[in-house]
């Protein structure tokens, strides 16, 4: 086996070689670095230029490539005027901009951010003031109020809304809370309940009259001591139409009223 070169001391590129390695094959060199990072190499790559440092110069070259300087340039209403020494959560590079409007803001990407925000609440007030030019009656307050009590007046609309606000009521004495909508939890239908309560109408009764009597629980509903109770005393064969003062009178107690029979209107 020929002799090793001894390169010991010689500097290439940013290397300097120290000392033969041991137990290397073939053989390597140690070789000390300008950023102070030791590295054992192949001694004829860096000879002949192919290696130049342990890898710290492709880094910086690489990183200063990547780095581009956008202070002074515009997007949409955005200035970029200096880039922030420090970096975000992610170690993404934050630039500070002027705004058209004279509001700074912070990004990581000025090419798709164009304002500091108000662009967009420009963009949503012109939406909202352009619906109410094509329909200027129906986005009054007044409107809204006159459609809810329209609605109300339907027996559907008007039950499910009485049943829903029970059902929030009773789910909160057990220390439950209404996780889905009322009719899902209760498994029939507003058109259902309509129908079962016009079934037990009792003389004189009718919609019209509906804010004088109650839907009432045959079985009180402050017997329930878990949601699934409140859920089972609130099924069709547990709810019942009763005069107001009669509901009132009866309570929580589990009452048979005589003269409740079904009547057809």
């Amino acid at each position: 086996m020929p002799a090793a070169i001894d390169i010991t001391g010689q500097r290439f590129g940013n290397l300097v070689a120290v000392s033969l390695a041991e137990n290397t094959t073939p053989r390597r060199w140690l070789f000390a670095c300008d950023c102070g990072t030791s590295k054992v190499l192949n001694h004829a790559t860096v000879r002949y230029g192919k290696t130049q440092s342990c890898g710290c110069f492709r880094k910086k070259t690489t990183a200063k490539n990547r780095f581009i300087n956008r202070v002074g340039e515009r997007h949409g209403r955005i200035l970029v005027v200096e880039c922030l020494p420090d970096k975000n959560k992610h170690r993404h590079t934050q630039w500070k901009c002027l705004c058209d409007c004279g509001n700074y803001t912070v990004t990581t990407t000025p090419g798709k951010t164009k304002s500091c925000g108000c662009l967009q609440r420009e963009s949503i007030q012109a939406l909202g003031k352009s619906l109410k030019q094509e329909n200027p009656v129906s986005r009054t307050p007044e409107y809204r109020k006159i459609n809810r009590a329209k609605r109300r007046e339907r027996p559907e609309q008007a039950m499910a809304e009485r049943v829903s606000r029970l059902l929030c009521w009773a789910l909160a004495s057990v220390g439950a809370i209404k996780r889905s909508a009322t009719f899902d939890l209760l498994g029939y239908t507003p058109a259902q309940l309509v129908a079962h309560i016009e079934s037990q109408f009792l003389p004189d009764m009718t919609w019209d009259n509906r804010r004088e009597w109650h839907i009432d629980h045959v079985r009180p509903i402050s017997l329930a001591k878990s949601e699934s109770d409140v859920i089972a005393l609130n099924q069709l064969n547990n709810l019942r139409p009763l005069w107001a003062k009669d509901n009132m009178s009866k309570g929580n107690r589990l009452t048979s009223y005589p003269f409740h029979q079904p009547v057809r209107l």
